[in-house]
């Protein structure tokens, strides 16, 4: 895939995980977790301006057979709570961004195994429009959706039809791409701040490990339906 210089693509992916034991290394269907990821980029040629941020031996192990560029994850960037856009931040900082030129970063998150090259080609495609500040994947929604607050559950959209067919659609990050223009990123340190664009995708792409139960429902996926490893 020909990319100019001006997209970074980083990879977020520290040790440790509170839902799933050391998730970004276990093996899904006989292959740790972030080699989909890293096989993607392989695969479609995407050999530059690609870094991976993580405190974690095992993971920059891994990421050397691919030849790919390691930033040393702060180790106050390895809790619960920290965010993508910390991680994205202290990347930017560590790398000379301006002088290389770079003006979007791509995040690829390890925990979506099925994206798909079309759809990083079509939310790239979107970048070339000077309009949008954030492109990143979603997928439709028309459940019936609820809240908690304190003792007292509510439906987030009360007056929408019960029948779902009458109901609108909501959408969903999907978590597998996102595509921010680095100035914007700096300036609101935010992933989700400024003029958005959607991708909507479906099906297998839409899944994002975040619990065992995901983990497990992939594995069976990739078995049962007898999917390569490699194909995506």
């Amino acid at each position: 895939m020909n990319l100019k210089n001006k997209f970074l693509f980083i990879i977020p992916a520290k040790g440790t995980s509170e839902r799933i034991k050391n998730k970004n290394i276990k093996k899904l269907n006989g292959m740790p977790l972030i080699e989909y990821t890293f096989n993607f980029l392989k695969k479609n040629e995407i050999n530059k301006n690609v870094f991976l941020s993580t405190e974690s031996f095992k993971i920059k192990k891994i990421a050397k057979k691919y030849d790919i560029n390691t930033i040393n994850r702060s180790r106050k960037l390895c809790r619960k709570y920290t965010s993508t856009e910390a991680v994205l931040l202290e990347v930017l900082k560590k790398i000379d961004f301006k002088k290389k030129g770079y003006e979007w970063i791509v995040t690829l998150q390890p925990t979506s195994p099925f994206r798909k090259i079309s759809t990083l080609k079509k939310c790239i495609k979107y970048a070339k429009n000077k309009n949008f500040d954030v492109i990143t994947t979603f997928k439709k929604n028309k459940d019936d959706l609820w809240f908690k607050n304190k003792n007292k559950i509510n439906r987030i959209f009360p007056l929408w039809p019960r029948n779902q067919h009458q109901r609108k659609n909501v959408y969903e990050e999907t978590s597998s791409i996102y595509i921010n223009k680095i100035s914007k990123l700096i300036e609101t340190k935010s992933m989700i701040k400024g003029s958005i664009k959607e991708v909507i995708t479906k099906d297998h792409e839409n899944l994002d490990i975040n619990t065992i139960e995901d983990f497990d429902y992939c594995d069976y996926i990739l078995k049962s339906k007898k999917l390569s490893k490699y194909q995506f």
